[in-house]
Formats: C-alpha cells, structure tokens, sequence
C-alpha cells in the first residue's frame, strides 16, 4: 500500500500536472478561442488536488 510520503507525492505530482495544464492549455484556449470551458473542466480537478 502506500506510505504517507508516497501518497504526498503523488497527490503533489499530479497537483502540478494539472496547474500545468491549466496555465498552458485551458487559459490560451480561454482567451485565444474565446471559450471557458476548459478552464472550468479543469479547474475543479486542481483545486481539489492543492487542498488535498
């Protein structure tokens, strides 16, 4: 199973996965393509990931 530091690890990796794509793909997209869709769709995921 996983140790505590282990599941900080991976909750902190994929935290900042998903900022990356949230800064990278869905604010572009937001601004260039006129279309909030993205940010909102992956907003939620990352906001979960930072407070856990």
């Amino acid at each position: 199973m996983f140790s505590s530091i282990n599941l900080f690890r991976l909750i902190a990796f994929l935290e900042g996965v998903s900022y990356i794509l949230l800064l990278f793909i869905a604010t572009p997209i937001k601004y260039f393509a006129n279309d909030p869709q993205y940010v909102k769709m992956l907003g939620m995921p990352h906001g979960l990931l930072f407070v856990a």
